[in-house]
């Protein structure tokens, strides 16, 4: 009687111990897991201390709009000296009130989602302003070489439907075309009177203002 109680009790020691086991187990995949998966652009960009904005540019004749996302203000350790090579991603699309319908937009959104992970890492590239309107939806990216981000951006977008996307690559070393758009920009929403300046490719298609909007460290996409 005594021998079959000690049995049970070393079976139920047993079993106690492999229950143990597989729940650290299974505790410590869950934290590896979490650890090891690459976090969302926007989490990302609001530990760095970055700041997403919104800019609208409305041309007079129609009121058609172009809705800007664009990168702010940047982190501390942020260096643009890392990405000397700007990507720009078109998107064409066609609307009469120039804006893209949603299951369009819905692609694009889901796009940058697929690429977000694979292209906005750090030492590889940035994407720091977004423009939809027009008939037309670009994504602007600073880059460490445009070889890697070509690959990164293959890899993200492998096995699944082609995306309608052109492809433009520049050396733009001194950041002209954000500059540009930066400068660009009134900082002054309550008020819309023309101004001197827009960035060139905008000057010769509209006539606009732009004025700044909404500001946020986790802003991605208008809606």
């Amino acid at each position: 009687m005594t021998s079959q109680f000690a049995s049970r009790r070393r079976q139920q020691i047993v079993i106690a111990a492999l229950l143990l086991g597989a729940l650290l187990f299974f505790v410590w995949y869950v934290i590896r897991s979490t650890d090891a998966a690459p976090q969302h652009p926007a989490a990302r960009n609001a530990e760095e201390g970055a700041v997403w904005s919104t800019a609208i540019a409305t041309r007079p004749s129609d009121g058609h709009r172009i809705v800007y996302r664009f990168r702010s203000e940047f982190g501390l350790s942020f260096q643009r000296t890392q990405y000397p090579d700007r990507v720009i991603l078109i998107w064409r699309y066609k609307s009469s009130q120039g804006m893209p319908s949603t299951s369009e937009r819905e692609l694009m959104d889901q796009m940058e989602d697929l690429l977000a992970p694979h292209v906005e890492q750090p030492g590889v590239s940035s994407l720091v302003i977004v423009s939809t309107g027009e008939g037309l939806r670009e994504w602007i990216y600073y880059a460490r070489s445009q070889q890697e981000f070509m690959a990164k951006l293959n890899d993200a977008l492998h096995g699944v439907p082609r995306f309608p996307i052109e492809i433009d690559l520049w050396s733009d070393p001194e950041w002209k075309r954000y500059e540009e758009f930066r400068s660009s920009i009134r900082q002054e929403p309550a008020r819309r009177r023309p101004f001197g300046r827009l960035p060139s490719r905008l000057k010769s298609r509209h006539s606009c203002d732009i004025s700044a909007g909404q500001k946020s460290n986790a802003l991605r996409r208008e809606r």
